[in-house]
């Protein structure tokens, strides 16, 4: 009812440090994971506890990543190959909620990205916040910087009763900045 995994190598950049799934409360219909793992050059380290309820799912989550080429994660998501890219040089996630009620929701995210270059987007530095509480998420900050072009986006929803909901609550969105070069910004996809 207790499983771990320790110090597996997947690859030279891939390695498992420790994976638990800690089932021993599962008649209480609760169970944990804990993961510590180096990706792409990186460290990531997650948490999770899961309690099931009458009819959905209560998690809290902890998720940590420090340095790490986003790319590498492409073949451990489920995205289109190639669709992360540039470095995520930090992640830091805390979070607890009903999994399929927005609403429950409570935590915050922030986010530190640089070299960013895809077809649609390119830039150099993103730091972004985001927070939930009290049923609003709330764009606290996304900053994002490419030479000359600054953007700065700030902006708050009321999160939804269920995930089909989202794009139907009010939101609210304020963006400013300096482009005096957008179309490297935007890959000249304009």
């Amino acid at each position: 009812k207790n499983l771990f995994l320790r110090d597996l190598n997947l690859s030279d950049q891939e390695q498992l440090h420790l994976l638990n799934l800690n089932a021993s409360q599962i008649d209480a219909n609760a169970l944990s994971i804990v993961l510590k793992c180096t990706v792409g050059g990186g460290q990531i380290s997650a948490s999770s506890e899961l309690t099931e309820t009458k009819t959905s799912l209560d998690m809290k989550v902890h998720l940590a990543a420090d340095k790490v080429a986003a790319e590498a994660l492409n073949k451990f998501v489920v995205f289109p190959e190639n669709y992360l890219s540039g470095e995520i040089d930090r992640l830091a996630l805390e979070g607890s909620g009903t999994v399929d009620a927005p609403r429950t929701w409570n935590g915050v995210l922030s986010l530190q990205m640089s070299r960013v270059h895809r077809r649609e987007i390119n830039f150099d530095h993103a730091v972004v916040t985001i927070s939930a509480e009290q049923g609003r998420g709330i764009l606290r900050s996304a900053d994002i910087t490419e030479e000359t072009n600054e953007f700065h986006l700030r902006g708050s929803m009321e999160l939804p009763d269920t995930f089909a909901d989202f794009g139907r609550t009010p939101t609210n969105l304020e963006i400013s900045g300096t482009a005096p070069d957008l179309e490297r910004l935007t890959a000249g996809t304009f």
